[in-house]
């Protein structure tokens, strides 16, 4: 309050008028995958939310869904049949296109993968990303050249004037040129980055890498590791040299190793004779001294019982690389177009000088202009794309099991990610989902977990198995494959619906759970059950089953029209599955809303789950006023008030039948008071829905008077 020093009046507002909103807007999160750098429908406008990976997006209409992330690409064999259940398949992308039609809004995030393993159009980016790459070579050398003169005072006429680069420098500036490149996930994997850039023409020790974060620079030597002075951390490392396999004990206190130059100082005094560990382009590389086939190098634990881990304890550790094994003198195969008829062979990136340089040999020259560098890369590359270690290590995976493994695996970190904006607390999602892939039901949980548990999951079911018998989804249902818990759904089966490119595509059955209770909040309130007649409508589905067949290639969709019987068999305790089918006279519906609880109780249904998350939310993000204020009786009273009006709008809007709630000396005694606490216990009765409806008709004599109903 104001001091008044002359006499006057002072007059301040004082709020103790908080009370709990009663709406939320309905957002899904979508974690999706897709082909990388696509382009929009008119193939030349980039798609540029398939040119990032990690990043949230929010998306408002179909059509920027479309800018963003192009047509939701499916597979189709050469001849038009479909191959309904194929991992690469674009699910995610279709799931966002069926929300939007029925939302407003939905979050997304890209995984970092690329649904697109076609060799033709591999190839044809990798160009495109080697192009670019030239012409950043060429700067490099220019700059690098009009540095080195200017620094050192010369002129054209001078004898010392530099024009060209050093073999060593090339390979420096190489590196920084090809980073985009091999960041983008084709081209992303350790063995790649080798088998382009290495001379294949020399012998080659085995190795592994321990790698450092690139967005912070590379690590020099007079880093400082930021290993604790009196902690002992240790690591073991594997050595196969001349002398044979031995395993080598690294353990250092941090005072031993305060920079990575000591570090490195360090190992290389244990393993001396045998291995030799050195910085190279900002990671720390143990080596054996033997080359060729039997060479190898594996560190085998980062860290040994009773120290802290070696490597992980330093600043910026991101992972210990794949390990690579020696080699002996071999060129790579170069194939023609049909990889049937090797054509040349390919020794490296610098064994091909004699492709741009007119009248010098290979192996002449350690110097090179600009243009020679850019014209040297451009060259390796043409050739390198017609070897099999490109196609191989381009490639998802040989058959749809590897391929969806790689992509599970990348979901898996996109959900995990703790950089990606998917937990913070200004997200105002209640809905998740990862879209075809019932493997990320356990990364989802624990999602919903960070999220205080306030929001609802949407898990999926496999598409190529049957309602019931043998290998079906209600064995499955019941298995380890399938997780369970009360803030998370099934449903089943999947449906036929019609892609942005008006071809008939398989929608998996959480894109429609997912559109049907985007549309059941747009007509009802969250705790509304999203299905039956009324609200379980899927008009955007033409047919419902499963897939039949060897995924990954063409398969059959067989459909599965869920009889009663069938119905009770997914919909039963302990199994939860809501079914998805067509009734006559109605259409396709969802005719169930059963949570996958481990528990019979009232959490079991999804109206009364996302009732509880949605009352969790509101209070959550509306006592948080009071925090700070008096633990006295007039806070207690505020809050209670607080609440009460709030959930008596929900009996008013046909959430609750009753509640009751305690906010006062009963659940707040001294002991309380003093750890800086406030309680308050609420007791809600949720409205439950009707599903099953009985009627009694009682037949009586034609004398018996039983009255006459009149309207």
């Amino acid at each position: 309050m104001t001091t008044l020093i002359s006499p006057g009046v002072d007059v301040q507002i004082l709020h103790e008028d908080f009370y709990v909103s009663g709406n939320a807007a309905t957002v899904p999160l979508i974690f999706v995958a897709t082909a990388d750098e696509k382009y929009q429908a008119d193939g030349v406008t980039p798609a540029l939310g398939t040119f990032e990976h990690g990043v949230l997006r929010t998306v408002t209409s179909i059509r920027q869904a479309a800018d963003l992330y192009g047509v939701p690409k499916f597979w189709f064999s050469v001849d038009g049949f479909p191959h309904h259940g194929d991992a690469r398949n674009e699910v995610g992308l279709d799931a966002l296109a069926k929300v939007l039609e029925v939302n407003r809004r939905a979050y997304v995030i890209r995984a970092n993968v690329n649904l697109n393993d076609n060799l033709a159009d591999l190839k044809a980016l990798w160009t495109k990303k080697i192009a670019e790459a030239g012409d950043y070579l060429n700067d490099l050398v220019a700059d690098y050249i009009a540095q080195y003169n200017e620094l050192n005072g010369f002129y054209p006429a001078d004898a010392g004037y530099k024009v060209t680069v050093s073999k060593t420098v090339l390979k420096n500036l190489l590196q920084e040129a090809l980073a985009e490149t091999f960041s983008s996930y084709s081209f992303s994997k350790d063995a790649f980055e080798v088998s382009f850039l290495e001379d294949h023409s020399v012998a080659k020790a085995g190795y592994q890498d321990v790698l450092f974060q690139s967005y912070a620079g590379y690590v020099t030597g007079t880093d400082i590791t930021g290993l604790e002075d009196d902690v002992l951390y240790g690591a073991q490392v594997e050595i196969t040299s001349a002398s044979g396999t031995e395993t080598y004990d690294l353990f250092f206190t941090g005072s031993d190793v305060t920079t990575f130059a000591d570090l490195v100082s360090e190992i290389n005094t244990v393993i001396a004779g045998d291995g030799v560990a050195s910085l190279v382009q900002g990671r720390i590389r143990i080596k054996s001294t033997l080359t060729g086939a039997t060479s190898e190098v594996e560190i085998v634990a980062d860290g040994v019982t009773g120290r802290q881990p070696l490597f992980s304890s330093t600043n910026l550790f991101e992972r210990i690389a794949t390990k690579v094994t020696g080699k002996g003198v071999f060129s790579l195969d170069v194939y023609d177009a049909d990889y049937t008829n090797v054509v040349d062979g390919y020794d490296g990136l610098f064994s091909l000088v004699e492709a741009w340089s007119t009248g010098v040999t290979v192996g002449e020259t350690d110097e090179f202009t600009a243009s020679e560098a850019e014209g040297l890369l451009l060259a390796a590359a043409a050739t390198f794309d017609d070897t099999k270690e490109f196609r191989s290590l381009t490639s998802l995976g040989a058959n749809d099991a590897s391929r969806r493994a790689e992509i599970v695996r990348a979901l898996q970190e996109a959900v995990n990610n703790p950089y990606s904006n998917a937990r913070s607390e200004a997200l105002e999602y209640n809905i998740a989902i990862v879209p075809g892939f019932p493997e990320l039901a356990d990364e989802l949980l624990r999602l919903g977990q960070d999220m205080f548990e306030e929001i609802f999951l949407i898990g999926e079911t496999p598409v190529d198995k049957p309602p019931v018998g043998p290998n079906s989804i209600a064995n499955w249902a019941v298995s380890a494959g399938r997780a369970t818990n009360d803030s998370i759904g099934y449903w089943y089966g999947h449906g036929i619906t019609s892609n942005l490119d008006g071809r008939d595509i398989l929608t998996t059955a959480g894109t429609t759970a997912l559109r049907t209770l985007a549309y059941s909040d747009s007509v009802a309130e969250q705790w509304i059950a999203p299905a039956g007649p009324t609200r379980g409508l899927c008009p955007h589905v033409s047919d419902v089953g499963y897939v039949s067949g060897a995924l990954g290639g063409p398969t059959t969709f067989v459909r599965e029209w869920l009889d009663g019987g069938t119905r009770d068999e997914l919909y039963e305790y302990p199994k939860c599955i809501n079914p998805i089918t067509y009734i006559p006279g109605r259409g396709f519906l969802i005719m169930g809303q059963r949570t996958a609880s481990p528990v019979q109780q009232a959490t079991d249904r999804v109206a009364v789950s996302r009732l509880v998350k949605y009352i969790k939310r509101q209070l959550r993000k509306s006592l948080f006023a009071y925090l700070f204020e008096p633990n006295d009786e007039i806070t207690r009273r505020n809050v209670k008030a607080a609440t009460d009006n709030f959930l008596s709008t929900l009996i008013d809007r046909r959430g609750l039948y009753d509640f009751a709630t305690i906010c006062d000396d009963e659940n707040n005694d001294a002991q309380t008071i003093d750890n800086n606490e406030l309680h308050i216990d609420i007791a809600i009765k949720p409205v439950k829905a009707v599903e099953f409806i009985y009627a009694k008709v009682r037949i009586v004599r034609s004398d018996a008077k039983i009255g006459t109903n009149k309207s």
